[in-house]
């Protein structure tokens, strides 16, 4: 009898323990997760500070290759930021500004051209931003990076219609998380576009937003998630939900156009004009690139609704009825 007391006390004992530790262990993973998404909620806050604070320093008529720099390191928290600027003779790249705590002799730095396949080619020609591994992606470096200290550089261009006329490399010596440069990247973009909206004299004084919702708002039987689309018209953002996304200065007009079309087609020879308005030096093949390119963003932006369509042989219009 004894023996099956005891029997039955250690039972009890081993299940209130198992009980005891699955309540435990469900704490803790509770806590885990409440503490993981306060440091990333603190993490988010900073990087928004930074953004303002970036543009504050930046949003001055005198805005100049030098200040976009400085706005830059603010916002990203970064080692060195430097803009390389395209020479229309010859298609290379030079470095013509910076912001470090080192001093940079920018002078000894050597151009970059196309047959060097460098990061200013690579990112000019894409259109693209992209991040850079030091040493997985050394054979795409100019010799002049071997100055600076990094472990990551961002690139990222500068595109003025559907030119590129300078890129931007953002240094980081690798105390980041590299999940949070995807994050930097973006803010720096958004930086980028309003730069671009100084130096072309098109900044909006106000803060007006138009949406999708506004714009369809006499569209019978559309769904409430139209709502959920913006265009910034500041910052040159299109947004969805909760993510958004950089536009261009072309590819801002080019989208605007497209959500005041209400689902009719913009004409090629639209955005011709909306490109190229003074009808001098039209690209065809380039506007057809420039279109591609939006498309991708906004598949990126929609998870692939494909909500951009093209109309063989006459433009592209907004399938507003996947919305």
């Amino acid at each position: 009898m004894l023996i099956i007391s005891v029997i039955t006390f250690l039972a009890f004992s081993l299940i209130l323990f198992i009980i005891g530790c699955l309540f435990f262990r469900k704490q803790s993973k509770e806590f885990f997760k409440e503490n993981n998404y306060l440091k990333n909620r603190i993490i988010h806050l900073n990087e928004k500070t930074r953004i303002i604070d970036g543009i504050d320093f930046l949003n001055k008529e005198t805005s100049n290759h030098k200040d976009l720099c400085n706005s830059i390191r603010i916002i990203s928290n970064s080692e060195c930021v430097i803009i390389t600027e395209m020479d229309k003779m010859n298609g290379s790249f030079k470095p013509k500004a910076y912001s470090s705590s080192e001093e940079l002799n920018l002078e000894s730095f050597n151009s970059e051209f196309n047959q060097d396949k460098t990061l200013a080619i690579i990112t000019g020609s894409t259109g693209h931003s992209k991040i850079y591994d030091k040493i997985k992606d050394s054979n795409l470096f100019p010799n002049w990076f071997n100055e600076i200290k990094f472990k990551y550089v961002i690139s990222i261009p500068i595109i003025n219609r559907l030119e590129t006329h300078a890129c931007v490399y953002v240094f980081f010596d690798g105390h980041q998380e590299f999940n949070l440069l995807e994050y930097k990247l973006e803010s720096i973009g958004k930086l980028i576009s309003f730069y671009n909206r100084i130096k072309l004299g098109n900044l909006e004084t106000n803060k007006d937003k138009t949406t999708f919702s506004n714009i369809f708002l006499n569209e019978p039987n559309k769904s409430k998630e139209t709502s959920l689309f913006e265009l910034d018209d500041n910052l040159e953002l299109l947004k969805f939900k909760n993510k958004e996304i950089s536009l261009s200065n072309s590819e801002y007009l080019i989208i605007k156009n497209l959500i005041q079309k209400n689902g009719q087609v913009l004409l090629y020879e639209e955005i011709e004009k909306i490109l190229w308005p003074d009808n001098q030096n039209i690209n065809k093949s380039a506007m057809r690139l420039h279109i591609f390119r939006i498309r991708e963003k906004a598949n990126d932006l929609t998870n692939n609704l494909d909500i951009i369509k093209t109309s063989r042989g006459k433009g592209v219009f907004l399938d507003i009825n996947i919305l």
